[in-house]
C-alpha cells in the first residue's frame, strides 16, 4: 500500500501540470469567431479527403499531447486519481481472490491478446490507411482519432511504468502501474462510442474485460487497471476534440476594407 500513493502522486501531477481553462478559445469559441470574420456559419465537418492529411500526423499528435492539459480532462482526472486510491486498498485481496480461483483462465488469454500493443497499434494502423481510400469521413476521423489515441496512450503509459517502477503481483518485474492493456482498450472504446454509438456497451464491456484478465493473469493489482482506464478515457476524449477541431476549421478569405 505504500508504494502505491507515490505512483498515484506521480500519475496525478503528470497531468495537472499545466492544467489551466483561462486564456485559450475552446473550439466553439473559435468556431464563433471564424463565423463572425467570416460573415457565414462555418463548415460543420470535414469536406474532402485533404482535411485530415497523413503528413500532419505528428503534428496533430504533438497538438493533442498538449491537449492532455485541457480543463476538460480535470474532473474524469480527479474522479479516475480517487478511484485508484480507494482501489489500491483491494489489492492484495483481489490479487489473492483472482490467484485462488481461476475462473477466468480463458479470458486471461483473449484479454491478452486483444488488449496487447501489437494487436491494437496494427489494427489502429491498418484502419487509419484503409480510411484515406474511402470518401466516409465519419471513419475517416474515428480512424486517425484511434491512431492518435494508441500513440499517446502507448508513450504515457510506458512514461508512468518507467517512473513509478511499481513490481508486478506475479514478481516478474517492475512494470506494473498502469496497466498498458487497460489504457489502450479503454482509449479505443472511447473513441469508438464516440463516433458509434452502437458499439459503445460492446466497447467498453470488452475493454472492462481486457482489465479483468489482466487481474487474472496476476500481471496487475486493481489499482493498475483502475489507473489504466482512467488514463485510456482522458487520452480518447482528448483526440476526439482534437480531431474535431482539425476538421472543423472553416477557410477564411481575409479581405480589406
Amino acid at each position: 500500500m505504500g508504494r502505491v500513493w507515490p505512483s498515484l502522486l506521480l500519475f496525478l501531477l503528470l497531468h495537472v501540470n499545466g492544467f489551466s481553462t483561462s486564456g485559450q478559445e475552446t473550439p466553439q469559441r473559435e468556431e464563433e469567431a471564424a463565423t463572425a470574420q467570416s460573415g457565414g456559419p462555418a463548415p460543420s465537418g470535414p469536406t474532402s479527403p485533404q482535411d485530415l492529411p497523413l503528413r500532419s500526423f505528428p503534428r496533430h499528435l504533438w497538438a493533442n499531447f498538449k491537449g492532455l492539459a485541457s480543463g476538460q480532462n480535470l474532473k474524469p482526472l480527479l474522479l479516475g486519481s480517487a478511484a485508484t486510491g480507494t482501489s489500491a486498498f483491494f489489492d492484495e485481496e483481489i490479487r489473492d481472490y483472482m490467484s485462488s480461483s481461476r475462473r477466468f483462465k480463458e479470458l486471461g488469454e483473449v484479454g491478452a491478446f486483444l488488449g496487447s500493443s501489437l494487436t491494437i497499434g496494427v489494427v489502429s494502423g491498418g484502419l487509419l490507411f484503409s480510411s484515406y481510400l474511402t470518401e466516409n469521413q465519419k471513419f475517416r476521423s474515428m480512424a486517425f482519432s484511434l491512431s492518435q489515441g494508441f500513440v499517446l496512450s502507448f508513450a504515457i503509459t510506458t512514461s508512468l511504468k518507467t517512473m513509478t517502477w511499481r513490481a508486478r503481483p506475479n514478481g516478474e518485474g517492475s512494470r506494473s502501474f498502469p496497466s498498458g492493456h487497460t489504457s489502450s482498450a479503454f482509449t479505443v472504446a472511447t473513441v469508438l462510442s464516440h463516433h458509434y454509438s452502437k458499439a459503445s456497451i460492446p466497447a467498453y464491456l470488452t475493454a472492462g474485460l481486457i482489465g479483468v484478465s489482466r487481474l487474472e493473469k496476476n500481471k496487475h493489482f486493481l489499482s493498475d487497471v483502475v489507473a489504466g482506464a482512467t488514463l485510456g478515457y482522458i487520452v480518447g476524449k482528448t483526440v476526439i476534440r482534437g480531431t474535431a477541431s482539425i476538421v472543423s476549421q472553416p477557410d477564411l478569405t481575409w479581405l480589406p476594407l
